[in-house]
């Protein structure tokens, strides 16, 4: 999230944006605390916070030695802010401070290791880099990352605060939401002393909202949780879940566990999946919970689907209500014109949204059992696509291996349309942004000279040849074993990515595939069944044809080429007439691989795009977007389960998850 960061804000600017002021008047003659060693730091400011009590609501608590386990990998803040204890002084136990019970956390770094910038006043802002480079500001800024990261993840949440102790003397206040980050600017403990205080009273009056916390999520009552017992056995605490429905304006609850596809990720869409009890029909569905991005170029993924199903769009799950959640927008794209704001990348406003659909059994497309279901599979997402823009003038714009599921019976359905766009006749809008993921973006989206500025049912197409391929490569054990330096190659192909002027671009590794040069088609011949092969190359051949120039090809030909790939027909020829033939194998299903190496992962889209999973291990050693920096593969996201329960397949699961409401732990 490099571009997510908005500093530095004035001080008391941000006060006066996100805390208002208490009801009552903030104790006087309260001293800079004199934190004097840098060993016990934390527990002299701890000390100092509970006997100063500008926090009688509140609990200070050193952590820096207290892992919290339950969290996909062990976090330790250094200064842990909860709920205060009404039981004669008890100390906190260990679920006391986990990550489901924290209300903001503090971070204490040296100067050195200080994430950001203080420019000076006569600076350029536009034209100045806010975030600090060099080993340690990074590894810094990563930490503090993964700390909002965890705060999200454990806690139904809008958005949280943190506070970053610099030395001994000096801090910087955040606000985290879905959009970015905002810091203020470095001040001095000493002789601005009043506007930390100041925080930290206007914090401790603040409601569960005002902390960030989604009031819009309950804790089930006992009575409740009996309601869903068949669908949730032995689960004895699930929360209660209010949606908006957009068609009458009234909210409709549902009862879920702990969701069963999420990501760690602090920005973005973030999306969570659950598998809920509709209280009403008293069924079982599949509550998509996330943050869309809210601008008006982007409907309602609800709109999306009802247009969908009145056109009868195949391959795609039924709906049955969403809407946006009431109060829950982000706001740090609100101040990204300011005046204090250094650089210039645009930060997206995003809007907090629910939809309830069927709930599809089945399994994520990398788990498909051979690469004639793979194929069949993606071939049904590509009649999906296809038969949306052809009846509905629908675009998906997000084609990836997570938005394609596996049915029981080996039949693919194409989910998460939120970044989907309705095609009007005479309308071309420019894009301000990228949509889609980028190991499958098109070739002309990704260029450092774009070929285009408008998404179109082309680009889609294209994903589905980058989609079949990549699942089909990676997948295939036999296939690395006949290449030298495969995962190289692959990441090459669809992972590298390079960044210019505040730019990122790609996309010659896709162009060095379909030209031939790399995975030659008699290699790919040796290594996948004939079929698989043959289809592989069929796609190559149309994208090629239809995409590398060709001075020798006649112009009638290029120009039936560039036709070829306006439209699915000549794709979804491809696939089943290779679908028919014989020669594929029954057993040749998917092979989880060994993890590309993290230090290439977080060249390409990771790094540059931001947005992805995290990956396990521990959290002192995490770079720029808080990725761990251990060579451990990121998690995936699985998808929705059967009635015996959720598919978790490589997925991230934490043990406890907190309701906004709440200030305890819900267990």
């Amino acid at each position: 999230m490099a571009r997510s960061f908005l500093g530095p804000m004035p001080v008391q600017e941000f006060l006066d944006a996100f805390l208002p002021k208490a009801p009552t008047p903030r104790p006087t003659g309260i001293e800079p605390f004199k934190c004097t060693s840098d060993k016990a730091y934390e527990s002299e400011f701890v000390e100092a916070a509970m006997k100063a009590n500008f926090c009688p609501d509140l609990e200070f608590v050193n952590t820096t030695q207290k892992e919290d386990k339950t969290f996909v990998y062990a976090t330790k803040p250094d200064i842990s802010v909860i709920p205060r204890h009404r039981d004669g002084g008890a100390s906190p136990s260990e679920s006391d401070t986990n990550w489901t019970n924290v209300e903001l956390f503090i971070e204490r770094k040296t100067i050195a290791e200080d994430p950001f910038k203080n420019p000076g006043p006569t600076k350029d802002r536009k034209c100045v880099q806010f975030l600090k480079t060099g080993k340690l500001p990074t590894r810094s800024r990563g930490q503090m990352i993964a700390y909002a990261g965890a705060h999200f993840t454990m806690q139904f949440r809008a958005f949280c605060f943190s506070v970053c102790i610099i030395g001994k003397d000096m801090a910087r206040l955040l606000r985290w939401d879905r959009g970015g980050a905002i810091v203020t600017e470095r001040f001095s403990l000493v002789d601005n002393w009043d506007w930390l205080l100041e925080f930290f009273w206007r914090f401790n009056y603040l409601d569960a909202s005002g902390r960030g916390r989604d009031t819009s999520v309950v804790q089930a009552t006992p009575d409740e949780v009996a309601m869903a017992k068949e669908i949730f056995p032995g689960e004895s605490a699930l929360h209660k879940v209010a949606v908006t429905d957009d068609r009458d304006h009234e909210n409709r609850y549902f009862l879920v566990a702990m969701p069963t596809e999420y990501n760690i990720s602090v920005c973005g869409r973030a999306t969570r999946g659950f598998k809920a009890f509709d209280m009403e029909k008293k069924s079982m569905v599949w509550l998509k919970d996330s943050w869309r991005i809210d601008v008006e170029a982007i409907p309602k993924e609800y709109e999306i689907y009802k247009k969908l199903h009145a056109k009868e769009v195949p391959n795609i799950p039924d709906w049955h209500c969403g809407g946006d959640v009431e109060g829950q927008k982000t706001r740090t794209h609100e101040f990204q014109d300011s005046a204090w704001r250094c650089g210039k990348y645009k930060i997206m406003p995003h809007q907090h949204y629910r939809l309830v659909l069927e709930v599809i059994v089945g399994r994520p497309l990398h788990e498909y059992r051979s690469t004639q279901e793979l194929c069949r599979v993606v071939r049904d997402a590509l009649i999906a696509l296809g038969e949306a823009c052809k009846r509905a003038n629908i675009l998906h714009r997000d084609i990836s291996g997570g938005n394609v599921l596996i049915t029981e019976d080996g039949r693919g359905v194409l989910i998460d349309w939120d970044l989907s766009k309705e095609v009007k006749e005479g309308s071309t809008p420019r894009r301000e942004w990228r949509t889609g993921t980028w190991r499958f973006i098109s070739i002309a989206l990704l260029r450092e000279k774009r070929r285009k500025e408008i998404h179109e049912h082309c680009d889609d197409l294209e994903s589905i040849l980058w989609l079949v391929t990549y699942y089909a490569l990676r997948y295939q054990p036999t296939v690395a074993a006949n290449f030298a330096e495969f995962d190289d190659t692959l990441y090459a192909i669809f992972d590298k990515a390079a960044e210019q002027d505040g730019k990122v671009h790609g996309g010659e590794g896709k162009r060095s595939y379909l030209a031939g040069s790399v995975l030659e088609t008699e290699d790919l011949n040796e290594c996948l069944p004939p079929p698989l092969a043959g289809l592989l190359e069929d796609l190559r051949r149309i994208f090629r044809e239809a995409l590398i120039p060709n001075p020798y090809m006649p112009a009638e030909s290029r120009t039936k080429a560039r036709n070829s790939v306006q439209n699915m027909d000549a794709i979804r020829a491809a696939f089943e007439e290779r679908l028919l033939e014989a020669g594929w194998l029954e057993n040749d299903g998917a092979v989880e691989p060994l993890p590309l190496l993290e230090k290439k992962a977080k060249r390409g889209r990771d790094e540059l795009e931001g947005d992805d999973e995290d990956a396990e291990a521990d959290d002192d050693e995490v770079d720029e977007n808080g990725r761990l920096l251990s060579g451990a593969s990121a998690p995936k996201k699985s998808r929705v389960g059967g009635p015996e329960g959720p598919l978790r397949s490589r997925s991230v699961r934490p043990s406890s998850l907190a309701s906004g409401s709440c200030s305890g732990v819900a267990s």
